[in-house]
C-alpha cells in the first residue's frame, strides 16, 4: 500500500491521448509535432489546440530512441569563473535553446588532471554530439 505521505506524480499527456481529444491518428499528431509535411493547416490548428488544452510536452527520450538523435549538443569549456567566457556560455545557450536544443556543458581542469579526452567521453556518455 502507498504511503499517504508520498505524492503521486500525475501521468504523461501522450500523444494518443492529443490524438482522441483532435479526433485525429496516432501518425497525425506525430506529424504536427515533428512538424512534417502533409497536415492541412486546419488540422495542424486542431492537434495544436489539442496539444495546448492537454499540456502535452514531447518526450524528449523517446524522441531520441526513434530519431537516433538526442538533440543535445556538448561544449568543452576551458574556464567559466570569469565574467567574458561566463557571457560567451550564456549566449551559446541562448542560441541553442532557440534552436530547440539543449546544451551539456563540461568544464575541463587542466591543473588537477582533468584533459579533453575525459571531457569528450563525458558527453558522448551524455548522449551529446561533440
Amino acid at each position: 500500500m502507498e504511503s499517504a505521505s508520498r505524492e503521486r506524480r500525475p501521468a504523461a499527456v501522450s500523444m494518443s491521448d492529443v490524438a482522441r481529444l483532435a479526433g485525429v491518428s496516432l501518425k497525425t499528431v506525430s506529424r504536427v509535432v515533428n512538424d512534417e509535411p502533409h497536415v492541412s493547416i486546419s488540422v495542424r490548428d486542431v492537434v495544436r489546440v489539442a496539444i495546448e488544452e492537454l499540456g502535452h510536452q514531447p518526450n524528449g527520450s523517446a524522441r531520441a530512441l526513434a530519431s537516433k538523435r538526442t538533440r543535445r549538443i556538448g561544449m568543452i569549456a576551458a574556464s567559466t569563473a570569469l565574467s567574458g567566457p561566463s557571457a560567451i556560455l550564456d549566449g551559446v545557450e541562448k542560441a541553442v535553446r532557440q534552436q530547440g536544443y539543449s546544451l551539456a556543458i563540461v568544464r575541463t581542469q587542466p591543473d588537477e588532471g582533468y584533459d579533453i579526452q575525459h571531457a569528450i567521453a563525458q558527453l558522448i556518455s551524455r548522449g551529446s554530439t561533440a
